[in-house]
């Protein structure tokens, strides 16, 4: 657990000009608090058999979908990566 500044105090949405408010998120004290799973690995995913590199999610180009060379998902699994395409 940590404690970080109130990004909507900073950035002054909570309030308008000549008017002070009490934010929501850090209940008028500037600082939040953060926690966080430490991570460790990879989730299991059942049901996959390959895996492959993305080529983005910009739908305008064309640039959605698998691209390049496949691995195995056991391979992957192992921390072998698909090779990006040239």
């Amino acid at each position: 657990m940590w404690f970080v500044w109130c990004h909507r105090c900073i950035l002054r949405i909570c309030g308008t000009e000549g008017v002070g408010v009490v934010c929501l998120d850090c209940n008028g004290t500037g600082k939040v608090v953060k926690t966080y799973t430490p991570f460790t690995l990879r989730k299991e995913r059942k049901g996959i058999d390959t895996v492959r590199r993305s080529a983005g999610s910009f739908i305008a180009t064309g640039g959605v979908g698998p691209i390049g060379g496949a691995v195995t998902y056991k391979e992957f699994k192992l921390g072998k990566m698909p090779e990006m395409p040239r």
